[in-house]
């Protein structure tokens, strides 16, 4: 299955951009998803069914192993790489997709085993923890993953890892000292 992709791109009122690029079904999500980062108003013509998708249903037909790797790219981009950032909602998150909260809210289960706020918490407090080995401050570390409050930062962590942020500190301090000797 090929497709014909008809980009615009309006730098200014005179200047309208159009590329067609003939692609396969391998990278038609790939180019979509690129497209919807750049922010660019394209149209998509099937020549399977002379259908036109638009903005509005960017994704007509995404195969699992697309999917996978668009959410792939959702977790890298607002959880590896930018832990120290509170994500858009899981909502705008789809939306900046082209897909539905719910096939957002499924499709991520099924890349990751679990749901997104889930993963992020976890990781933002395994990135907590690994602050506090190196060091930092309660205070410093709540600050620097986005609490507002410190004692919201130390209910989390200690809902995750059954401890304080304090004593759990002290711990690992304790063990290297242990370990050094």
């Amino acid at each position: 299955m090929s497709a014909l992709y008809h980009l615009n791109q309006n730098s200014t009122e005179d200047n309208l951009i159009n590329i067609v690029l003939q692609v396969n079904a391998d990278n038609c999500t790939e180019l979509i998803q690129h497209l919807v980062n750049l922010k660019l108003d394209f149209k998509f013509y099937s020549s399977h069914n002379k259908q036109v998708i638009n903005e509005e249903n960017k994704f007509p037909y995404v195969p699992n192993s697309s999917m996978k790797k668009i959410m792939e790219t959702v977790y890298h981009k607002y959880i590896v790489n930018n832990i120290e950032n509170i994500p858009p909602t899981q909502e705008s998150i789809a939306n900046e997709l082209g897909i539905s909260y719910g096939t957002f809210k499924t499709h991520f289960k099924e890349a990751f085993g679990k749901p997104f706020y889930q993963l992020y918490t976890e990781k933002k407090m395994e990135y907590a923890a690994r602050l506090l080995i190196q060091g930092l401050k309660v205070v410093q570390v709540s600050d620097r993953i986005g609490y507002s409050h410190p004692i919201k930062f130390n209910k989390m962590f200690q809902k995750h890892f059954g401890i304080t942020p304090k004593k759990f500190q002290m711990t690992k301090f304790k063990e290297a000292r242990t370990k050094s000797l």
